[in-house]
């Protein structure tokens, strides 16, 4: 409904900005990742206002998008739950020469054939059609935190941790949140741990780039050898 408040021990606002510090007397790991594949469809973005996407390849962005998943849209129409699993990337980085992607997530058609996004994109930029599954967003939080825990060299015991979970994929599975929470537990070995759900994700990819972008992952483990 778009009434958003932020909220510390002490206060509550409805327009604002919360920070939290954290002094760890622990180790600590992280990661940042899409968790969707690229597919062979792509286009550059040739004309941008804001966060709406007007033109791509200098046509209708709403017409290239429609011809990449293969679904008609209406001008007006409210796209978020469809573009969940079809998001547009971008390259963030490589990494052993291979890309790894930020996204951004398509919200609505606009009357002049635009698309409204949740993220912002330049002029100029290399858009890719993403493409997803609902078991990938059921597994990869978990998968995420497998990795953070079984990539080091040394034995290490999960203290706890914070998993960043985009809203938009919440709301794509939120009838398998269960099976989210109990694979991270899993993976967490029962420590504790709290995962929000965002509208945009921010994060540092492996690569050492700290990027704002939609339906992402962005994990932090505490940890001790």
């Amino acid at each position: 409904m778009g009434e958003w408040q932020l909220f510390t021990q002490d206060h509550l606002a409805s327009e604002g900005v919360a920070v939290s510090v954290f002094y760890p007397t622990c180790d600590l790991s992280f990661s940042f990742h899409s968790g969707y594949a690229k597919t062979e469809q792509y286009a550059v973005a040739t004309k941008v206002e804001g966060r709406e996407l007007i033109e791509l390849d200098h046509r209708p962005a709403k017409e290239v998008y429609e011809e990449w998943i293969k679904q008609p849209l209406e001008y007006g129409q409210s796209i978020m739950s469809l573009s969940a699993l079809h998001p547009i990337g971008r390259i963030a980085g490589t990494l052993h020469d291979l890309p790894y992607f930020k996204l951004a997530h398509p919200n609505s058609v606009t009357a002049r054939g635009g698309i409204t996004l949740f993220a912002s994109i330049k002029e100029g930029e290399k858009l890719y059609l993403m493409t997803g599954t609902e078991d990938n967003l059921v597994n990869r939080t978990g998968r995420a935190v497998d990795g953070l825990l079984h990539d080091s060299h040394q034995q290490i015991e999960a203290i706890g941790g914070i998993s960043i979970y985009c809203a938009g994929c919440m709301l794509q599975v939120k009838s398998k949140m269960g099976m989210v929470a109990e694979k991270m537990q899993q993976s967490m070995l029962n420590a504790p741990f709290i995962s929000p759900f965002t509208f945009g994700e921010q994060g540092q990819f492996l690569g050492g780039e700290n990027e704002h972008g939609n339906l992402m992952i962005s994990n932090v483990l505490f940890y001790r050898e």
